[in-house]
């Protein structure tokens, strides 16, 4: 009984350090681009977005074998379906349950933003319940979600692109907040390590946007870092973006490291980029593995991109911790 109890001592007191010192810390220098090569890890995925992992390495990934299922595949390599969410959700008219974003809470339970009928669950970890979290929002029927985002203190954020809206789940209560005080586009969507910065990915304006978290509200929405050539217009037709998306990249998810930065998956680009925040510059780009990288988790030093174009996940042995959103996330 001593023993454990000092073991949980130790854990959690190093799970607390490790939230306040993270930003403390000299960060680690990212290795040279044309050191990584993509490795696939694993394949199969009729979609393969929202990659998440838990403190075992156990990889979650929407879409395995065939939309509306969670796979899991566990370090040994061994596969298999968490869930088919079409049998634990109703319909919604034609649209059937299936989800795009995955985080994983502090019990081990998956987040996910089920895009197809619109509504953020929580699954648990055995696959057998699935408890929706959010629907409606001040009445308002949820339309159009992409992503989640968690931060330490179990909030859930969640992309609304088909609304320009991004949300918060408070932890204690339930009650759901609106954080953007204009329109934005939200693909991806995650808080800044210290808390202090909620950013979002603007798919269509091709550009990553921020929000300033103040006093739980969003403040200062601005962009942090466009990728449109300079003087490009405003406003793009859309063969104009279609072009354009296809030369620079369509952003889309992104998770951080234990310093901050933030490493994010180009949709058209098959590339990564690592982002220094809050300024907004580019660090360094990586090869994805394929086109279509729609999202990124890290792991053990590696960080694992889902590539749609190839059905698979593919891992970047960048040598970098991720940032520890969780008690029971890999990182």
């Amino acid at each position: 009984m001593i023993r454990f109890a000092v073991a949980c001592f130790v854990f959690v007191s190093l799970f607390h350090f490790a939230s306040h010192s993270a930003a403390a810390k000299d960060p680690i220098p990212l290795p040279a681009p044309a050191k990584i090569k993509p490795a696939m890890y694993c394949t199969g995925f009729a979609f393969a977005e929202g990659p998440a992992i838990d403190r075992e390495g156990n990889l979650y990934v929407v879409n395995y074998r065939e939309w509306g299922t969670i796979g899991k595949i566990t370090p040994d390599g061994a596969a298999s379906i968490l869930v088919d969410l079409r049998k634990k959700l109703p319909a919604d008219g034609e649209r059937l349950p299936s989800c795009n974003g995955l985080k994983i809470d502090d019990d081990g339970n998956l987040i996910g933003a089920e895009t197809g009928t619109s509504q953020i669950v929580r699954i648990s970890k055995d696959g057998q319940k699935v408890e929706v979290l959010a629907r409606e929002v001040d009445d308002v029927r949820l339309n159009g979600l992409n992503d989640v985002a968690l931060d330490r203190q179990g909030n859930i954020y969640f992309a609304n692109p088909g609304q320009k809206n991004v949300y918060r789940i408070n932890k204690a209560g339930g009650s759901i907040d609106r954080l953007n005080p204009e329109p934005i586009g939200s693909n991806g969507i995650g808080v800044t390590p210290d808390g202090k910065h909620l950013v979002t990915a603007d798919s269509e304006g091709l550009r990553l946007m921020i929000l300033d978290l103040v006093d739980g509200r969003g403040r200062n929405q601005r962009e942090l870092i466009s990728f449109k050539p300079a003087g490009s217009p405003k406003e793009l037709s859309g063969e104009e973006f279609q072009k354009l998306a296809a030369k620079v990249g369509v952003p889309d998810g992104f998770v951080f490291d234990e310093f901050g930065r933030l490493y994010l998956g180009m949709w058209t680009g098959a590339v990564v980029h690592a982002i220094e925040v809050p300024s907004g510059k580019i660090l360094a780009t990586y090869q994805a593995g394929g086109s279509q990288a729609t999202n990124v988790h890290f792991f053990n030093g590696d960080l694992y991109v889902t590539v749609a174009a190839k059905e698979a996940v593919f891992k970047l042995p960048l040598g970098i911790r991720g940032w520890q959103y969780s008690k029971a996330c890999g990182f």
